[in-house]
């Protein structure tokens, strides 16, 4: 499965991802401190680092994807990724940590589990979702090896049927 998870979830379009330290760039700071990319962009760069995220319904993912790593298949359930790369295409372990919240700030509970499939690193969380339910994911990330951390939001809406 060379890259399986990698290429389906990757190749997947966002909503919006709102990422950066204020030091990185001058966007519009929200209430966590942490500023806005344009819409549709699922990357950010970070000095020496560029982290991925993504969203989608876990109902997307083949049987055998979704077997191998122990997702359940569902439009109920959204599926959260995030990669990090060195500039240079290297993927970096990292130490993650996620709140992620609807619109009326309720909590929703993701387990962010670090999955290797030979060089790639992914982290990825499952959450409970309704349908045109907008989610806030609010990551810390750490590269290994650093002392920074990352502050990143990623806002998506799902659709179920």
């Amino acid at each position: 499965m060379q890259g399986g998870l990698r290429n389906v979830i990757l190749a997947l379009p966002i909503c919006l991802l709102v990422a950066c330290n204020p030091a990185d760039s001058p966007g519009n700071a929200t209430d966590t401190g942490r500023s806005r990319l344009h819409a549709n962009n699922n990357s950010a760069a970070f000095g020496d680092y560029v982290v991925h995220v993504n969203a989608l319904s876990s109902a997307t993912l083949t049987p055998q994807i979704a077997s191998a790593h122990d997702i359940i298949r569902s439009e109920n359930l959204g599926l959260i990724n995030l990669v990090v790369l060195r500039k240079t295409g290297e993927p970096v372990s990292a130490d993650v940590k996620l709140v992620a919240a609807n619109l009326t700030g309720q909590l929703k509970n993701v387990a962010v589990e670090k999955i290797t499939e030979g060089d790639n690193i992914y982290y990825i969380g499952v959450v409970p979702v309704e349908n045109r339910e907008m989610i806030n994911f609010d990551f810390d990330v750490r590269p290994a090896g650093t002392d920074r951390t990352l502050l990143l939001r990623f806002s998506h809406e799902f659709f179920t049927r």
